[in-house]
């Protein structure tokens, strides 16, 4: 027998190193449980941590051609699969306020013009422009959009005219991401830094450009037969983009491009280069200013029957982005 005491409630002095053998072992794999648990992370389960913070931070989300891979000091488990690429959307409306100069020549006769922006928008009866844009890892796919109508009439006791030109410019294109060069990265106070990148494309495409033309004539009161005319092309093009970081909220757009399709006796290509600045108010909406230069050249034959218009577009452009 036995007498009560403090080992009363656990039973015969026997069970009492069992119990404490057991409750050893209890916390030891609850120690060990913790180590496991808490332990610093491999570099394969860091670098999908990196992957992680950059699909839920960055501007531009992507592969990273390079990190530098380094120890973590934090007791914290990183996912185990970083998360794939997904789809990517831009909308941006813009304006493009620009001055148009350029030479026509007919049956050899060459004319000189400049007509700047404000002389345009008196005559401009309504336009729209858009850019649009959707990514997915290094592919991205465009369309931008111009539709215009121009107009001018004029009433004359000898001469009476209107007057109307419909133009519609649309280009498609695809780029692919070749390089990639990371220029910033690390830890910020708060957390994971994103990248800073520039990020250099090659795309192709095609252009569509259609003018039409309609023009009411009068003569001393009396109406002569409208003049109608259609000019329809669509011309393949190629050409380079650099997107660079600037800062956290700014972004450099580098564009150049071409267009070209002629016959034999016939030079007719198209061509353009511009620079764009944004500023990312949040993830979602942006805005940006840049300077754009087009230039179209279609002419025919040479001499006393070289026909064509060889004309140059250049001007500052504003517009407004919508991510998602």
């Amino acid at each position: 027998m036995w007498k009560p005491g403090v080992l009363a409630w656990v039973g015969p002095a026997w069970v009492g190193p069992i119990w404490v053998g057991l409750l050893g072992l209890a916390v030891g794999a609850s120690t060990a449980r913790a180590d496991e648990l808490s332990g610093p992370v491999t570099p394969a389960e860091y670098e999908a941590a990196m992957d992680a913070a950059l699909e839920t931070y960055a501007l531009r989300e992507g592969a990273v051609t390079s990190r530098r891979i380094v120890p973590c000091p934090y007791g914290v488990r990183a996912p185990r699969q970083a998360p794939g690429n997904r789809w990517k959307f831009g909308i941006s409306p813009y304006a493009f306020l620009a001055d148009t100069n350029g030479d026509v020549w007919t049956d050899g006769e060459k004319t000189s013009f400049e007509i700047p922006f404000d002389e345009i928008l008196e005559v401009t009866n309504g336009g729209f422009q858009l850019y649009l844009e959707a990514r997915y890892g290094r592919w991205y796919f465009a369309f931008d959009g111009t539709i215009a109508q121009l107009g001018k009439s004029e009433e004359g006791k000898l001469l009476g005219f209107d007057v109307t030109i419909d133009q519609v410019i649309a280009d498609l294109r695809v780029g692919w991401r070749f390089k990639r060069w990371v220029v910033s990265s690390g830890q910020a106070k708060m957390g994971a830094r994103p990248h800073r990148t520039v990020d250099a494309y090659v795309f192709t495409g095609t252009r569509y450009f259609r003018t039409d033309i309609e023009a009411r004539l009068t003569v001393l009161g009396r109406p002569r037969p409208n003049v109608t005319t259609t000019d329809e092309t669509f011309d393949p093009l190629l050409g380079l983009r650099v997107v660079a970081d600037l800062s956290r909220r700014w972004t450099l757009d580098l564009r150049g491009e071409a267009a070209a399709f002629g016959t034999s006796g016939t030079d007719r290509y198209s061509w353009e280069t511009a620079v764009y600045l944004g500023y990312h108010f949040s993830r979602h909406w942006s805005a940006y200013v840049g300077w754009r230069v087009q230039g179209q050249v279609d002419v025919q034959g040479a001499g006393a029957e070289k026909n064509g218009t060889d004309i140059v577009v250049h001007g500052p452009l504003i517009g407004a982005g919508f991510s998602f």
